[in-house]
């Protein structure tokens, strides 16, 4: 309970928070979330949200004081579901949020990726490419893995607390309004 309310005054403080939930088919029906963990940049300060022990409102100070507001900013890779889980199962809508999966796709065309580059990404996952020319596929993007785009932007076979990839993500993070 006070390691929570400590997390979030840390958290409150921090330009923007690192974001990732863990669980059982989260966002869907019968999913549960079990763990979520927040950093502040560098890693100075992670923390380990034991969900199924944390009393619930201890996590909803949390949630309304550090998830729900729109600073500090949180990064998240492909936050789909953990915003799903949060929201239904627990009425936490995420604000302030900056995806690192849609910058790497909002990217590509900074970094030359024109349709027929698209189309071809897309076909390297399973779509053979003559069946790919007959569906209408504009605004389709693949998407990346984390290590994926890590490669494509130069990062590849850094760890992930590495200070060029930590660079990366504060860059993202600060530059969005």
């Amino acid at each position: 309970d006070e390691d929570v309310k400590t997390a979030t005054d840390v958290l409150l403080n921090a330009d923007y928070v690192l974001l990732d939930c863990e669980g059982r088919d989260l966002g869907n029906v019968g999913g549960a979330l079990s763990l979520i963990q927040l950093g502040t940049p560098g890693a100075e300060h992670i923390f380990l949200i034991d969900v199924l022990a944390v009393p619930h409102h201890s996590l909803q100070h949390l949630f309304n004081k550090v998830l729900t507001r729109e600073k500090p900013r949180k990064v998240l890779w492909d936050g789909r579901m953990d915003d799903a889980e949060l929201f239904f199962g627990y009425s936490c809508a995420l604000k302030g949020v900056l995806d690192l999966q849609l910058v790497d796709i909002l990217s590509r065309s900074l970094r030359g990726e024109d349709n027929e580059k698209r189309r071809l990404r897309l076909a390297r996952s399973t779509f053979p490419m003559k069946e790919l020319r007959k569906l209408q596929l504009e605004g389709v993007h693949g998407l990346n893995s984390m290590d994926s785009a890590a490669h494509e932007h130069g990062v590849a076979g850094m760890p992930l607390k590495d200070g060029a990839y930590q660079m990366l993500i504060h860059n993202c993070a600060a530059n969005v309004p």
